[in-house]
């Protein structure tokens, strides 16, 4: 039964665990990707997650989602397995591969995240909540829109609609701001600060830069995972994510300016 539009979650905030790892690994043909990571995420909390590429982060989304199961040691969401809560999970995945040709509108897509049987219909509070998420996400007013119109920063907040129209207990953003400019790569960032008032989410992201000020917590996943302090981020913490020394860019300064 759809819950009432107007309800809103309560989080009781980095009291209650609702993820737990231990001693976790998996691999691909052998080829070892995670080995031995362990964490545990509170209600509330905003988790980062970075490293290379091929360093374990999307292993650790599978595993989060169910989608695949560890190889050794055990992971937990809400004290099930990952695939009995899933339903509990809002997921936004790097990559949305679609026709454009296919003729479907924004509130169509934002209510293809709610799960219904083959044979049942959505209801006016199922249209109801499609429309109050995508006001919650800077979208109000679009449902109608073809979605093969909308910009790539349009459609990205369409999908963070999509995950939250069933009002998941988890927030799990997979890159989102990988495809978006600079201008919006900030409005998505602020968007994950209010969307973390009432969940606790997880952001995979290759941009250190904004990690300090979105996160309450960063884990580095390069095979093992390694949990640093937000205000360590820096050079440090960059490094030991990325297993070398990295050069960062600072956004911020104007070298003209500066000479």
């Amino acid at each position: 039964m759809t819950k009432p539009p107007a309800a809103k979650l309560k989080v009781e905030k980095h009291t209650v665990p609702v993820a737990r790892a231990h001693d976790v690994s998996f691999a691909y043909d052998r080829e070892l990707v995670l080995d031995g990571v362990s964490f545990t995420v509170y209600s509330g909390e905003t988790v980062a997650v970075i490293g290379p590429n091929g360093g374990g982060k999307s292993t650790l989304v599978k595993l989060l989602l169910g989608l695949i199961e560890p190889q050794r040691g055990t992971l937990q969401v809400f004290g099930k397995r990952p695939a009995m809560s899933r339903g509990k999970i809002g997921y936004v995945p790097q990559y949305s591969q679609f026709d454009t040709r296919f003729p479907i509108n924004v509130r169509e897509v934002v209510l293809t995240g709610l799960v219904r049987p083959l044979i049942g219909r959505h209801t006016r509070l199922d249209r109801t909540a499609a429309e109050e998420a995508l006001e919650r996400v800077g979208m109000s007013g679009l449902g109608k829109r073809s979605f093969a119109e909308l910009s790539g920063g349009q459609r990205q907040r369409v999908l963070i609609a999509r995950a939250l129209v069933g009002e998941p207990s988890i927030l799990l953003l997979d890159e989102p701001t990988a495809n978006v400019d600079s201008f919006m790569s900030d409005r998505f960032l602020e968007l994950i600060v209010q969307l973390a008032a009432d969940r606790t989410v997880f952001f995979v992201t290759h941009d250190t830069g904004y990690v300090s000020a979105e996160a309450d917590r960063v884990f580095c996943i390069n095979r093992t995972l390694k949990e640093h302090p937000v205000e360590a981020l820096g050079h440090e913490l960059v490094d030991a994510a990325y297993g070398r020394p990295m050069s960062s860019v600072l956004h911020h300064v104007d070298l003209h300016a500066a000479t």
